[in-house]
């Protein structure tokens, strides 16, 4: 029997504030799903999480380069690099590993300068 091949489009964007309820979301999700990381330790997921506020992500968005990943208009990812090129965070939903999302996120800051000015970008990711 033969495998179909199907065809995601991730559109990957730069974040925008009114994102940021989804973002939170993503993160915590991707967070709580690093089980062998936190060990399910209710205190170490606590840690994790306590920077992750929409006060903190507000600020982090208007100071760095940051990009969302969406599916069929959901958010499903989070990456932020500094204006050097830094890789700061790079989250994606537990539900949507796997699909090229983190990779096409990452793919985003290697030229800052052009990143400052880019308002969006498709990556086309075939999956089994």
């Amino acid at each position: 029997m033969r495998e179909r091949l199907t065809t995601v489009t991730i559109c990957v964007q730069q974040s925008q504030q009114a994102e940021i309820p989804a973002i939170l979301m993503v993160i915590t999700e991707a967070i709580l799903a690093c089980v062998e990381d936190h060990q399910n330790n209710p205190d170490v997921i606590s840690a994790w999480l306590a920077n992750k506020t929409q006060a903190h992500l507000a600020l982090w968005i208007a100071k760095n380069l940051s990009c969302t990943a969406m599916i069929d208009r959901q958010l499903v990812g989070f990456s932020m690099a500094s204006f050097t090129g830094e890789i700061l965070l790079n989250y994606v939903h537990p539900k949507f590993h796997r699909q090229g999302i983190g990779t096409a996120m990452l793919e985003l800051p290697r030229d800052c300068r052009r990143l400052k000015h880019l308002r969006e970008y498709r990556h086309e990711q075939k999956t089994i």
